[in-house]
């Protein structure tokens, strides 16, 4: 699917979810921009609420209750932007 995605539409974001390892290297190889284990995601959450459960409390928090007045953006910066940020 990833494949035909960016042959249909070569700027479009594609996200895909990988199996193992071996499958994450084949799907960023298709064009994939982003691939994802949940395995790997799991593991990494686990590993980060045992080392820094209040951290991990507090993103909860930001991201999945909707009743607080909290949000998380994502904003690109130019280079130069970058290098005197």
């Amino acid at each position: 699917m990833t494949l035909t995605a960016k042959d249909i539409n070569p700027s479009i974001f594609v996200v895909a979810r990988a199996e193992t390892e071996r499958s994450e290297r084949t799907l960023a190889h298709a064009g994939a921009d982003k691939v994802i284990s949940p395995y790997a995601m799991g593991g990494h959450g686990m590993a980060h609420t045992a080392l820094r459960p209040a951290v991990v409390d507090i993103i909860e928090l930001a991201t999945h209750y909707q009743s607080l007045e909290l949000q998380l953006e994502e904003i690109a910066l130019s280079p130069w932007e970058k290098s005197s940020a």
